[in-house]
């Protein structure tokens, strides 16, 4: 009789710790689900970081060195935010003849155009225009 009492008391141990056992191991699977979840959420927001700021660029802009040129002066067009080739420069103003001529953009998206010399204007009012053109999405004006 002992001895039953005795066997019954083992399976009913091996039972409990079974059952203590796959509670752990469902633990440890539960945390690795949880953690597999948290780094693929972590993959996904950092992957659409990268594509954010690889695929940003700035809004395309033109300027000149001065603001008020002599007649004869060197005037320095610069230019940030195109897309690596050519872009066509156009020099504008109701009193001279327009100037359009191209210049190359480097790997950084900017130029330097110093090809043109200031002409002489009496209306000093109304400015002489640059518009530096690649597309509709790449153009930029003073």
């Amino acid at each position: 009789m002992s001895s039953s009492r005795i066997t019954r008391g083992v399976k009913r141990v091996n039972a409990n710790e079974s059952e203590a056992h796959n509670r752990v191991v469902s633990r440890k699977l539960y945390s690795k689900q949880i953690f597999m979840a948290i780094a693929i959420s972590i993959l996904m927001v950092g992957s659409s970081f990268l594509v954010v700021i690889v695929g940003a660029t700035t809004a395309p802009q033109v300027k000149t060195d001065y603001t008020e040129y002599f007649p004869g002066q060197q005037v320095v067009i610069t230019g940030q935010g195109f897309l690596q080739g050519s872009v066509t420069i156009t020099i504008s103003h109701p009193e001279i003849t327009t100037v359009v001529d191209t210049c190359l953009v480097g790997q950084s998206g900017s130029f330097v155009y110093d090809k043109y010399y200031a002409e002489g204007v009496e209306q000093k009012s109304v400015p002489v225009d640059v518009l530096a053109y690649q597309d509709d999405n790449h153009k930029a004006s003073t």
